[in-house]
């Protein structure tokens, strides 16, 4: 005799066991569904974070580029032993006078850099000063101060192959107009700066800086 009433009894809980195992296998597809769906919005706001703080990052202008204009100044360049002439003026007794100057580029190369040290009649004399080419203005311009607490500026451009600058200074008496003229000559490099006091512009000084051939000079002028 066959058990049927077994057999149905165990049908049903056959029934019943495959049932629940498709709710939980269901259960366990939306759970899979649910995190991914979760790690995907998390992997979008990280991304949406890293992009927005990307653009919050200043951006860093363009390096300054080496022009035709600043490379006009490369005779400028270098260590110089200098002879210095002091004409007879109302600023300064006259005689000669030794020196020395040190240029080089600074801040990118969009700057020459000029250090001076130098004794003459007066006494000694140092001077920095900064040179570049105003690129909006389209002219040269520099800027210079000296140990005794002067602050000048000029502005100009070359005159064929001489650099002309004017700038004015103030005097105790009334403002002096200042010209500077710079060219080169051979391995040398002259610049002779004249000065107007109302009665138009006659020399001041001049100096005839030689090139040195050596990496480094002493700054300290004997």
């Amino acid at each position: 005799m066959e058990c049927w009433g077994n057999r149905s009894l165990n049908h049903e809980g056959t029934k019943k066991t495959r049932n629940r195992e498709i709710k939980e296998s269901k259960k366990r597809e939306d759970m899979k569904k649910l995190i991914l769906l979760i790690t995907g919005l998390v992997f979008l706001s990280v991304n949406q974070l890293l992009a927005d703080e990307k653009k919050s990052e200043p951006q860093m202008p363009p390096k300054p580029k080496f022009t035709s204009e600043l490379r006009e100044l490369s005779f400028l360049v270098g260590n110089f032993a200098s002879d210095i002439t002091i004409h007879d003026s109302p600023l300064s007794k006259p005689g000669p006078g030794k020196g020395t100057l040190i240029s080089q580029w600074g801040l990118d190369s969009t700057f020459l850099l000029f250090n001076v040290d130098e004794i003459g009649p007066e006494g000694r004399y140092r001077g920095h000063g900064y040179l570049t080419y105003d690129k909006l203005e389209k002219k040269y311009r520099m800027w210079w101060f000296n140990n005794c607490g002067e602050a000048s500026e000029y502005e100009g451009g070359f005159v064929r192959d001489t650099l002309v600058l004017e700038g004015e200074m103030q005097t105790p008496e009334k403002i002096m107009k200042l010209k500077l003229l710079w060219h080169k000559q051979g391995d040398k490099v002259v610049l002779r700066v004249m000065a107007d006091l109302g009665e138009g512009y006659k020399p001041l000084s001049e100096r005839i800086a030689k090139r040195l051939k050596i990496g480094k000079i002493n700054t300290e002028v004997k």
